[in-house]
């Protein structure tokens, strides 16, 4: 016969626990079949009543620990009363109060950025609300210290000029000097070129300028009796086809007028560096018109050269050394 114990901790039992110990054995003394092992053991912790402070309404503490072979949905029933009777009520979670919104300090900035006028770009460009762009550099002057940048200025083309035309004698008027910095470089090193050019007279000087795209200025490395150093030894190979049978562009002038007593100036950059000619696949992409490309192959050795800067200076009557539009300076190569 199966039993139902009921154990409590305390001395004496609450009226609901003895009230599920009898039903429980009334119910297990009416089966005929093989006596069940269905003990029910309940532990309450504490003496304290229904109603009183506790985790389960009124109890420390509940254990109920079940073992049998086979159940019956009427047993089943008896532990759901016991638990019914012990479980408090389940406590519904208040929600938070409203808290006062509050727009992030991100969205009035926001608002405020989007009352401002969009800010006008610094460009020579024009935008909306310009009448004018920004006007170009002026075209002469009594100081031009940028003259490369003066003469890459479509403003600057004279229209009535060709490359190769009318030569003047610019002796007493025109002064030309050319500096390096430093004037001696360790191999494959660089030095910044300065050409200074200056008005003399006392009228104003208009120089005129290849441009072929662009301004081109270059330099050669010669010995001191004149010997190319810095060149291939060998010939320059025949252009790639694509280049030979592209369109040469038609090339422009550019005017500069110095005022009296004005001076212009560019710094060039000038490697101690000897070339090569470019592979084939390389030149594909040369100008046309520009001869066959370089590039650098290695430093120039230790010694004494003269340095000759040739410039796209046109329109001017000089010799066979051409010593205004391709002067010579010195320059030593020396150290590490």
């Amino acid at each position: 016969m199966t039993q139902a114990i009921v154990e409590q901790t305390a001395s004496a039992r609450t009226p609901l626990a003895r009230e599920a110990s009898v039903e429980t054995a009334k119910e297990t003394s009416t089966r005929d079949a093989k006596p069940q092992n269905f003990p029910i053991l309940v532990r309450v912790g504490g003496s304290r009543k229904f109603g009183t402070s506790g985790p389960f309404g009124g109890f420390d503490a509940l254990v109920i620990s079940c073992s049998s072979m086979k159940s019956s949905a009427h047993d089943m029933l008896a532990i759901f009363l016991v638990l019914a009777g012990c479980g408090g009520a389940k406590k519904t979670a208040e929600p938070p109060p409203n808290a006062e919104e509050t727009p992030p300090e991100s969205s009035a900035s926001a608002i405020a950025a989007a009352a401002e006028p969009p800010p006008t770009p610094a460009t020579g460009a024009v935008v909306d609300g310009d009448d004018k762009a920004k006007p170009p550099a002026a075209c002469g002057g009594e100081d031009i210290p940028d003259l490369l940048s003066v003469i890459s200025q479509a403003a600057c083309e004279a229209p009535d000029r060709k490359p190769g035309g009318p030569e003047a004698d610019l002796k007493g008027a025109l002064e030309l000097k050319v500096s390096v910095d430093p004037p001696s470089v360790a191999p494959g090193a660089y030095a910044q070129v300065t050409i200074a050019y200056k008005n003399k007279g006392k009228k104003a000087l208009p120089l005129y300028f290849v441009v072929d795209p662009e301004p081109r200025f270059d330099f050669e490395t010669l010995s001191l009796k004149g010997k190319r150093i810095d060149n291939p030894s060998a010939p320059a190979p025949a252009l790639p086809p694509e280049v030979r049978n592209s369109i040469v562009t038609e090339p422009k002038v550019a005017r500069v007028t110095l005022a009296p007593q004005g001076t212009a100036k560019l710094t060039l950059k000038w490697d101690a560096v000897k070339y090569k000619w470019v592979s084939q696949r390389r030149a594909k992409g040369a100008l046309a018109g520009h001869g066959y490309p370089r590039e650098p192959a290695g430093p120039l050795p230790r010694g004494k050269y003269m340095l000759r800067v040739v410039t796209p200076l046109t329109g001017v009557a000089e010799g066979a050394d051409h010593e205004i539009s391709r002067p010579k300076t010195p320059i030593v190569v020396a150290g590490h």
